[in-house]
């Protein structure tokens, strides 16, 4: 393809989800271009295996406005994104919704006042993507607001209400305490520190329920991190996604005596041997917060 050695990771990725998801994600995950990526499919035959039969299609024109199109997408063992655009090329997509001249009247006059897409949609009864389709053809500016969605000064003056009105009810000052209570209450239910961020308490729920050490790799899986991101090399490589005031998760909790590990306890075998890595398990501290709570409550709530 491009001289450079595709990794059987990197081919298995590409094998499950090309067609199901955008080429560029794909080409992101393994660390290729997007040319890459698709040069691979078709050379492996990847690319038409997603194509549709004349009686799938058959089956769309049928159901598709009837049925939600993941619904279809489930049925026919398609991706969602196909279903829509055989929809579209088959001629039984919903067409934009039509306007009156004196909805077209108004979305000048609001447009020039200021308002955003989303307060002028309600006011003619459209939604914001076409409403800014409306104000492109009918050469009316776009509202620039520097951010990636359009909101006019109604708009943030309506979510301040709302947030102020939760904050009142709540009892908080701002909405980081909202955030910090949240985090605080959900340690707190699951019988850890107050301080802990939510993941720090998944991972001590998870080898508190499991009992046995596990790698970072395992970790992140079963608290439902990603761990599908390759490196250079072509090995899987967990997301950095983790720091925080207190550092990486279980840098954290091992300084507080809630996590400890094994150095270089799990040996990796076959490809990539000679390579190991670290064993976490519960600390001294985190057991002896078991020990009380099953001392006091005889069946404790875990979420994971």
């Amino acid at each position: 393809m491009n001289g450079q050695r595709w990794h059987k990771r990197q081919i298995d990725f590409v094998r499950t989800h090309y067609g199901k998801l955008p080429v560029q994600w794909i080409a992101n995950v393994v660390r290729r271009t997007p040319l890459a990526v698709k040069s691979y499919a078709t050379a492996h035959g990847l690319a038409s295996r997603h194509r549709l039969r004349p009686d799938q299609e058959a089956y769309i024109r049928e159901h598709y406005g009837k049925r939600p199109a993941a619904e279809i997408a489930a049925e026919l063992g398609k991706a969602v994104r196909t279903i829509w655009n055989a929809a579209r090329r088959l001629g039984v997509a919903k067409k934009g919704n039509k306007i009156t001249p004196a909805g077209k009247r108004t979305l000048c006059r609001m447009a020039r006042q200021g308002y955003c897409n989303r307060c002028i949609g309600r006011a003619i009864n459209l939604g914001r993507k076409e409403v800014r389709r409306w104000r492109g053809t009918l050469g009316v500016p776009q509202l620039r607001t520097g951010g990636a969605v359009d909101s006019c000064r109604t708009c943030k003056e309506r979510t301040r209400e709302g947030a102020r009105r939760q904050l009142e009810t709540a009892g908080l000052a701002n909405l980081a305490e909202v955030r910090s209570e949240a985090y605080r209450r959900y340690a707190v239910e699951n019988g850890w520190p107050a301080n802990l961020r939510p993941r720090e308490v998944q991972i001590l729920n998870v080898l508190a329920t499991r009992g046995i050490p596990m790698t970072r790799l395992e970790l992140a899986a079963a608290i439902g991190m990603r761990t599908d991101r390759m490196g250079g090399n072509g090995t899987l490589a967990l997301l950095a996604s983790c720091n925080g005031p207190g550092g990486t998760y279980t840098a954290s909790l091992m300084r507080q005596g809630l996590l400890a590990a094994i150095k270089r306890g799990a040996h990796v075998t076959g490809r990539g041997k000679g390579r190991s890595r670290d064993l976490y398990y519960l600390g001294q501290r985190a057991l002896q917060i078991l020990e009380e709570r099953a001392r006091c409550v005889p069946t404790a709530k875990i979420s994971l």
